[in-house]
């Protein structure tokens, strides 16, 4: 994760060994957000202390709220091909967090698979966000780059509308 200094002023408010939970204020137009980084546990049973912490953040969540990173679950079977089949657990646990933090998929543009070893291809990385965040931030764009170094894509968060 990374931000320009001089454009954004953040302090982490939690941190877990699944997620840094910031809040932000953008410089220039003062506006306020909280921002989540995730790294999601690579199996079902130690992702469910990662819901659970999002769902306390949610509860708690009183204005622009987004979550970014690498869940390592899916919400669909297309967004998975190649490997073992993704499990129901995998989809639900997932899809069920999202809908009782009211936090929903932020389009993106780029690489639909955001991360392989060149047999699997997944889409684990992912920006999601509650409607007060829409409704505050105006236009986001998120944007899945090319693979690079790493074997998962870079995913960007710009602010089009904002002063950078």
């Amino acid at each position: 994760m990374a931000w320009k200094e001089q454009t954004y002023r953040v302090r982490i408010i939690q941190a877990t060994a699944q997620m840094v939970h910031y809040k932000a204020t953008q410089m220039t137009t003062q506006k306020q957000f909280a921002i989540t980084f995730v790294y999601g546990a690579n199996n079902i049973i130690e992702r469910q202390s990662l819901w659970a912490v999002l769902n306390y953040i949610a509860s708690s969540a009183q204005g622009p709220w987004c979550v970014m990173g690498d869940f390592h679950a899916v919400l669909s079977l297309r967004d998975s091909i190649g490997g073992d089949a993704v499990q129901h657990g995998e989809i639900q646990d997932f899809a069920t967090c999202l809908q009782e933090c009211k936090l929903q998929e932020v389009t993106s543009n780029g690489a639909y698979f955001t991360w392989t070893n060149k047999w699997v291809w997944s889409r684990i990385d992912r920006v999601v966000a509650n409607n007060r965040w829409y409704q505050a931030m105006g236009f986001t764009q998120v944007s899945c780059l090319a693979e690079g170094l790493s074997d998962h894509t870079p995913v960007r968060l710009l602010f089009p509308s904002m002063p950078s």
